[in-house]
This record gives structure tokens, sequence and C-alpha cells, in this order.
């Protein structure tokens, strides 16, 4: 049952609540990371100057200089699928390079929204009573049916508000013309959260699915809820060894 037939919760809560707090920016962060461990190298992915679910792609950050590559799609993209953009580096990356995508002016911090979960649905477990969903509530079943079948898994407005966008990378070589990039997606997601929903019930599942397995990677991430409205969250990793083989220099 796709999620489009609940057409009366779109607009989440936060949309309309004013939210303040002390953001510190890519480079202030970076700066600050970097002080503290000089061998700190990671590249971030991110867009500027969007609104409730606006993204984009990229910012490469290298050890002790900072050089931050911003794609923006929300605009240039509109509604077209697939959409194909360039992305010109002024200089070559040092690998691995991590890769982030970005929101502005998403209140996952919104109280009504971080505790819209059920903590036994997400560690695998198959829940029977309507009542032990309340913090869902109104994504807890369809129509609020106390029907096991009409259950949502997960319910809650995190998972149904999961960023889905997905991204690939090409490169112009001079030897191997455009070759695509390998990007690995395991390892995003922290430790902690792989090991905690590590099970998922698969068949066992008589309700609504709203995402395809709880322990996917991507929904791991989005799940761990961000403390401020503008964020970043992990996509996926350049690694050395895998950059080497498709033939993209070292």
């Amino acid at each position: 049952q796709p999620r489009t037939n609940i057409q009366n919760h779109k607009n989440f809560p936060s949309e309309g609540v004013n939210v303040s707090g002390a953001c510190l920016s890519a480079r202030w962060a970076t700066g600050i990371a970097t002080a503290t461990a000089s061998h700190w190298s990671r590249a971030l992915c991110g867009a500027t100057h969007c609104r409730a679910v606006a993204v984009a792609v990229a910012a490469l950050v290298t050890d002790a200089d900072l050089h931050e590559v911003v794609v923006p799609y929300g605009e240039r993209c509109g509604n077209r699928t697939p959409c194909t953009l360039d992305i010109e580096l002024k200089q070559p990356l040092r690998l691995p390079v991590f890769i982030y995508y970005e929101l502005t002016n998403y209140h996952q911090n919104y109280r009504l929204y971080a505790k819209s979960r059920n903590q036994d649905q997400l560690e695998g477990e198959v829940v029977t009573s309507l009542a032990a969903l309340s913090d869902c509530s109104p994504l807890d079943s369809v129509n609020h049916s106390s029907n096991v079948s009409n259950f949502y898994f997960p319910c809650g407005l995190i998972a149904w508000s999961q960023f889905n966008d997905t991204f690939e990378l090409g490169a112009d070589t001079a030897t191997n013309g455009t070759v695509s990039v390998p990007l690995r997606k395991h390892g995003i997601a922290w430790e902690s959260d792989r090991k905690m929903y590590s099970h998922d019930p698969g068949a066992n599942i008589t309700g609504v699915r709203v995402v395809p397995d709880i322990t996917d990677e991507d929904f791991l991430v989005w799940m761990r809820v961000a403390a401020f409205p503008d964020f970043r969250k992990l996509y996926r990793v350049i690694d050395r060894d895998a950059a080497v083989e498709a033939g993209l220099g070292t």
C-alpha cells in the first residue's frame, strides 16, 4: 500500500514551529575537528539555500587544506528524474572521500517528530497492540485501525519521511573514458545502530511496510535524528582501493 494513500499528514507539524539555536557552519565544524585531530580527513556533501526537503550533493574536504564543492540540485533539477549535473573539481582529491547530503530548515529536532517511532518495531519485534504504537500517532496504522494487518511497519513520522534521493557518480578519465565511481554503503551508519537494529522480521510482518528493510544503513542514518534544523548525513564513501581498481588514480 503506497504511502501516498495518506494525504492528511504530509505537512509535518515542525514546518510551522519557530526553532532557534546555535549552528556551526561546515568551515567552523571542520576547523574544530582538524584542530583536535590533525590526521582527520573527510569529504562532505551538501546543499545550501534549501527549504524543508531541498538537498544537494558534494562538499569535499582534505586534511589541512579545506576544499568544499557544493552542488545544489533542488532548483536546477526540479522534478526531472534522473537529473544529471556536472561537478568540476579544481584539484585532485585525497581518498577516501566521504559524501554527505544536506537538508536545511528541516526540524528533526522537533519533539513530536523525534519521538514518533516505536523502539520494539525498530529492533525487529512484531507489535500486536495499537496502544503500543501511540507515540507514532497519527502514523500508527491505516485510518487508526486496531487490526494488526493495518499497522505501519515501522510506524511514525521519521520512517515515513525518510530521505530517498539516490546519487551515482561518474568520472571522465584520460585513458578509460567515463567510468563509474564506486560508492561504499556498508559502514555509513553508526556501529552501535547496526548492532541494535540488526534484525528485520521479514515475512512475519502482516502490516503495511513503510521501508523494505529496517536494517538498511540509509534508513539507520536517517533514523538518527539531527540536533539542528540544518544538517548533513553521510550517504556514501569513495574508498582508495576501489577507486584505484576502477582506474580513478591513487
